[in-house]
């Protein structure tokens, strides 16, 4: 299951900022054998849904994946909001600090996420995206927190 991750377009006082949280995740999944395409949206000129639109198509991508902190709130859900509308059928995943702080209410607000991951996603994420691909049980996962019918189902980190 080909997985993108978004490292978003950041620019703090004029210079670029490479979130470290996100890389260590994708070397995470990428070590437990995920197939992981990682999209660093500072890289490119084009606009971010022309290039989420292309990758997408011509990877035949299945889930995509990004987290940041409240501050970047905007940006994560313009860019969710761009994937739900490219692929309807792709899952969306989000962490970091605004998942982490606020599970639900992060989830509420990132009304197209599918599946946040709360606290720390070095082995969360591997073992959500293995979950995914053999059609596991979510309520089985480790500090997740995902839809289930009428209610968020958030699950124990131990």
């Amino acid at each position: 299951m080909k997985t993108l991750i978004i490292v978003p377009r950041y620019n703090a006082l004029g210079r670029y900022i490479m979130p470290l949280g996100i890389l260590y995740v994708a070397a995470a999944a990428k070590q437990a054998g995920c197939e992981i395409l990682t999209l660093y949206l500072n890289h490119t000129a084009a606009p971010a849904r022309e290039t989420l639109k292309k990758i997408i198509e011509e990877e035949r991508i299945a889930c995509v994946a990004c987290g940041g902190l409240s501050g970047e709130f905007p940006i994560i859900y313009s860019l969710f909001q761009s994937v739900r509308e490219i692929a309807p059928n792709v899952t969306i995943i989000c962490g970091g600090g605004l998942v982490t702080a606020e599970p639900e209410v992060a989830m509420r607000a990132l009304e197209y996420a599918d599946i946040g991951i709360i606290g720390e996603g070095d082995f969360t994420f591997p073992a959500l995206l293995h979950c995914l691909e053999d059609d596991g049980d979510l309520h089985e996962l480790k500090s997740i927190i995902f839809h289930d019918g009428n209610q968020w189902v958030q699950t124990s980190p131990d």
